[in-house]
């Protein structure tokens, strides 16, 4: 993996001059955007993750409970029903996922959520 030092310093010369007092009158609206987009983008890898680790279902423990719905425990054949009634887009699981943050699955994807919401609950 990169050296995270190299990578930031290679972005400020691509980002050009910077003037601390004239880009922008409110740096923490600016910060909270992209922890935002961070949270998502950790989610979705976490998500990703979660579903090639599972071999059997390629769905993460979460995942699995966000598509138990009463429906699914009716059904006769559970892997019929999950693949007729998988979600076109990620959307909804991204929202449980985030909502569920502290029951993901222990590791990197969960601890770094956990900083961020700090940040973004608490203020910078």
């Amino acid at each position: 993996m990169e050296d995270a030092r190299e990578r930031f310093v290679r972005f400020l010369w691509e980002r050009g001059d910077t003037l601390i007092d004239g880009d922008l009158p409110d740096w923490s609206c600016r910060i909270y955007g992209s922890l935002i987009d961070t949270v998502y983008y950790i989610i979705c890898a976490y998500i990703r993750k979660e579903r090639d680790a599972d071999i059997e279902f390629g769905m993460g423990t979460l995942e699995r409970e966000y598509l138990c719905t009463d429906d699914f425990m009716d059904a006769e054949d559970a892997r019929k029903w999950i693949e007729e009634n998988r979600e076109l887009n990620d959307r909804g699981l991204i929202i449980f996922i985030f909502d569920n943050v502290y029951r993901m699955t222990p590791g990197k994807h969960r601890r770094a959520l956990l900083y961020i919401l700090n940040i973004l609950y608490f203020g910078l």
